[in-house]
């Protein structure tokens, strides 16, 4: 009898998925993972300036999640959140379909994987679709950072590219970070997670590596002790530092950020997710108005950018005029000297042609014995005479270029003068344009203090309804004593009537047999006399 071996079950795919806002701090996380024997991308993106030592994450899942977020008419600075009805959407399963085709050819079938790229955290719904469909059991490892520093990151990251404008207000920086912190966290609450931070992750490695393992049930491929892992944490992967000088997040950012420090040293608090949803709730009734704020405060420093590249070339294109002008100064003063001395050597010259006339006219009776000199003479004044011609020509070209270079330079004058004009308009329309960024900040902060009104408002709403609840439990727990009693009293009063029954009933018994028993004696039953 042949006995067949049973088949030893495949161990379960593991996807391990980094969440956080910042690259620096999710790469640093990642990178670590992947020395103690988690699979990283075989598509790696290139390390930059700004990470030295690598993003550790796919750049074929990076470009299809920009394409996801296009889809959604959303990219990853988008403050708006990205549609729920898109997820059930045609195009949503189709790209689903991509997705999943894109991790078999990051990962093949690797049993332990890490999936980071921050875009996951707005498109959580989209991925947790994907890994279930791939037959992955998911893990999360939320990391964060203060939003100051994700906001200047962002800043210095941008400067050179499109989204600058967007990102030079370090305020939208820390609200894509809320965003970010909040949708990440919703998203995986109730399911396998653990919770650090950059700080944690730079300051103890070793201890936040363990931690991490015990709370989602992972034993790691290999020791953390013997991974490289501190000489790849090192300080330089930190470019941004949030001092207190720096000055404090606005409170939602604070609060949110309190709350994942407390959790990333003592572990998750469940009591501290009301507190996060009532956030995200005011984040999401306030999205219309700091929407269309950040927009307006973009299209005003845009238009701020454009008028100063405008004032700058104007500013150049004065000195440039300001410069002909002094060089056609500088010509035109040179020309009247030139001219000036050609005619003194123009009447010098003369003077001298009439001087050897004068001498050959006195020399012409020694006829004989000048012929010489005379022609020697004569020569000479041929001579000069050229050079007369020639002096004079010279002077009559500078008489005629001299009206020209004077209208050239008034031209030059008048166009320096229009360009001031110009430049003092741009400068006016730049103070206005400077004044309403500052009335829309304004308008911003003062929004920002109604939103904080009406949060409270909400809080005190919230805190009567529970107090109004309570009430109505205490009532509704008299109301239950008060029918329980009742309905003791009614089986009290339906035993007593039986009772009551019973006695009468034995009482008309009696009476029945009392005075059956006086008939049978022939006594009368003592009846009532009438009058």
């Amino acid at each position: 009898m042949v006995t067949s071996t049973p088949r030893r079950s495949s161990p379960p795919r593991i996807a391990l998925v980094v969440l956080g806002m910042h690259r620096s701090g999710t790469s640093a996380l990642a990178g670590a993972l992947g020395r103690i024997g988690c699979d990283l991308p075989k598509d790696l993106m290139p390390p930059t300036a700004m990470n030295e030592k690598g993003f550790f994450e796919s750049s074929r899942i990076t470009a299809l999640n920009d394409e996801i977020l296009r889809a959604a008419g959303r990219d990853w600075a988008s403050f708006e959140a990205v549609p729920a009805d898109w997820y059930a959407s045609p195009e949503a399963r189709e790209l689903q379909v991509r997705a999943g085709e894109a991790l078999v050819e990051e990962f093949g079938r690797s049993y332990l994987f890490v999936l980071k790229d921050p875009r996951i955290c707005r498109l959580l719904p989209f991925w947790q679709k994907v890994l279930e469909q791939s037959g992955c059991q998911t893990r999360y490892v939320m990391t964060h950072r203060d939003p100051r520093e994700v906001a200047a990151s962002l800043q210095r990251g941008t400067q050179f590219s499109e989204l600058y404008n967007r990102f030079h207000d370090l305020r939208y920086g820390a609200f894509i970070w809320l965003r970010h912190v909040l949708e990440a966290e919703a998203g995986t609450r109730g399911q396998p997670r653990a919770h650090t931070s950059y700080n944690l992750l730079m300051r103890s490695w070793q201890q936040e590596i363990g931690k991490i393992g015990k709370a989602i049930g992972i034993s790691w491929p290999r020791s953390p002790a013997t991974s490289g892992i501190a000489e790849f944490l090192s300080g330089g992967l930190r470019h941004f530092e949030q001092t207190a000088a720096s000055g404090a997040p606005q409170d939602w950012m604070a609060t949110t950020l309190g709350i994942m420090t407390r959790w990333s040293i003592s572990g998750e608090d469940q009591a501290d997710h009301a507190e996060l949803d009532r956030i995200s709730d005011a984040l999401k009734q306030a999205e219309p108005v700091l929407a269309e704020l950040f927009h307006d405060s973009q299209t005003l420093r845009q238009e701020q950018r454009q008028v100063r590249a405008e004032a700058a070339q104007l500013t150049a294109l004065l000195h440039t005029s300001r410069a002909e002008a002094e060089s056609h100064q500088v010509n035109h003063a040179t020309e009247q000297s030139a001219r000036g001395a050609a005619e003194q050597q123009l009447v010098a010259l003369s003077a001298e042609v009439e001087g050897l006339r004068a001498e050959a006219e006195g020399h012409r009776s020694n006829h004989a014995t000048e012929q010489r000199a005379r022609g020697l003479a004569e020569q000479r004044v041929a001579g000069l005479a050229a050079e007369l011609d020639k002096v004079r020509a010279e002077a009559e070209n500078l008489r005629l270029i001299c009206p020209d270079i004077q209208e050239r330079l008034a031209r030059a004058l008048a166009e320096n003068a229009d360009l001031r004009a110009t430049h003092q308009g741009l400068e006016e329309k730049l103070e206005r344009l400077e004044e309403a960024w500052l009335e829309a900040s304004q308008r911003a902060d003062s929004l920002q203090s109604a939103l904080a009104q009406r949060s409270q408002e909400t809080e005190d709403l919230y805190r009567t309804a529970a107090e109004n609840l309570d009430r109505i439990a205490e009532l509704d727990a008299a109301l239950e004593r008060a029918t329980q009693d009742n309905f003791r009293l009614d089986r009290r009063c339906i035993r007593d009537s039986r009772h009551l029954e019973d006695l009468t009933r034995c009482l008309s018994r009696i009476m029945e047999e009392s005075v059956t028993a006086r008939l049978r004696q022939g006594q009368s039953p003592d009846l009532p006399r009438q009058d």
